[in-house]
């Protein structure tokens, strides 16, 4: 049975990583079965965004969350803005009881739960998977193989 996948990242974040992950995922994955918002184009003009990440966030078995060297200071940085896409992601994926995947890139350290915002607390106490630099083409073939077949 094939599963579907959620790519959450941060454009200002590390977006190479998270391109190259996509690419690799969209390689073994059936259409339709992965999504990433690339450049905001799917959500529709005047839709509410929350309602379209909600029911995106409920098609999907697997919400990928690709943290990189930026992630925790743009998440502060945002930290007062209640439309921040990646926590909203989050938030809909921990709500929903979907599995939630750090991926951890650029020898990011994972966030400890009191860096983070208290509705997206949960995400410091997933198991994540790292893809340092030095390694991070055979360990995403690997992770992605691991991935499938859970």
């Amino acid at each position: 049975m094939p599963i579907r996948v959620f790519l959450n990242y941060r454009r200002t974040d590390d977006p190479g990583h998270a391109g190259w992950l996509y690419e690799r995922l969209k390689a073994v994955l059936p259409e339709g079965d992965l999504f990433m918002d690339i450049d905001g184009s799917s959500i529709p003009l005047g839709a509410d965004f929350s309602c379209i990440i909600d029911a995106q966030v409920a098609n999907c078995d697997v919400l990928l969350a690709v943290i990189g060297p930026h992630w925790l200071s743009r998440l502060r940085e945002r930290a007062t803005e209640s439309q921040d896409f990646v926590v909203l992601e989050i938030e809909s994926a921990l709500r929903q009881q979907k599995l939630v995947v750090p991926v951890l890139v650029g020898d990011t350290p994972m966030p400890r739960a009191e860096q983070l915002p208290a509705r997206i607390r949960d995400l410091a106490y997933r198991n994540g998977q790292n893809l340092p630099n030095a390694h991070f083409r055979v360990l995403v073939e690997d992770f992605i193989q691991r991935l499938v077949k859970h």
